[in-house]
């Protein structure tokens, strides 16, 4: 059975591309887009996470549209891309606009009691905020979930996105 994975998997991936770096590269390319237009990026969720939800499709690589109004009651749109890598999942929690939830003089808590930002695990911080982009584990998905509010949620990452499969489908 692995020599049959080990073809599948050359099939799939006949550019031996690093999709990570693509997603990457991409999310990059559409927030310097926007960073072009405009110095703050408050309420551009949507807008940024359609072009780069169109361009990650276009290199087909499957993204879910998470929007968090849904879950945490905040009115706030992030992206999942999903990729096979040497016969693993990957998932990627792509937020380019998560800077409007850090502590700053330009931005003013209106629904939260707390910044978002002062409850997400430094290292997720650090990445959405250089590179719009981490890594994403349930763990991390918890985490990024439970720093919007004061419930701590328990949602399986895995689970959330099947029902995102069968419930409403995937945007595209």
């Amino acid at each position: 059975m692995s020599d049959l994975n080990n073809f599948y998997q050359s099939i799939l991936n006949l550019r031996q591309r690093d999709v990570f770096d693509t997603i990457k590269t991409i999310v990059l390319e559409e927030r310097t887009k926007l960073n072009n237009t405009t110095n703050d990026l408050t309420g551009f969720c949507k807008y940024i996470a359609s072009q780069i939800e169109d361009r990650l499709t276009k290199e087909n690589i499957r993204v879910y549209w998470v929007d968090l109004n849904d879950i945490t009651n905040v009115d706030h749109v992030i992206l999942i891309a999903e990729y096979m890598s040497q016969s693993k999942m990957n998932r990627v929690l792509i937020d380019p606009t998560y800077s409007q939830f850090t502590k700053d003089d330009k931005h003013q808590l209106v629904t939260l009691k707390e910044w978002p930002s002062e409850r997400l695990d430094k290292n997720i911080l650090k990445d959405l905020l250089t590179n719009g982009v981490t890594q994403l584990d349930d763990n991390k998905f918890q985490n990024y979930l439970n720093s919007f509010g004061e419930i701590n949620w328990n949602i399986s990452l895995d689970d959330y996105l099947l029902k995102q499969q069968l419930g409403k489908g995937i945007r595209r």
